[in-house]
């Protein structure tokens, strides 16, 4: 999808020992003013993470200082 609207994908790696989780602080070091879009898959698959209520609540912290992006 991102190819099709001419858009760079940044893919941030998770770790086993992170659960699979994404980390507030990475997200965070690549958002930038061009970053339009967030694809945030809760329960991911294949490995079943499910983000627990205060690791959306930083996420969202993060997002909210970037008001162009749309997740």
């Amino acid at each position: 999808m991102a190819r099709l609207g001419d858009a760079t994908s940044v893919i941030l790696p998770t770790s086993i020992s992170e659960n699979f989780l994404l980390d507030s602080k990475q997200l965070e070091s690549k958002l930038n003013e061009k970053s339009r879009l967030l694809i945030l898959c809760s329960p991911s698959n294949p490995e079943g993470s499910v983000y627990p209520k205060n690791l959306l609540e930083e996420i969202a912290k993060t997002v909210a200082k970037h008001p162009s992006l749309l997740v």
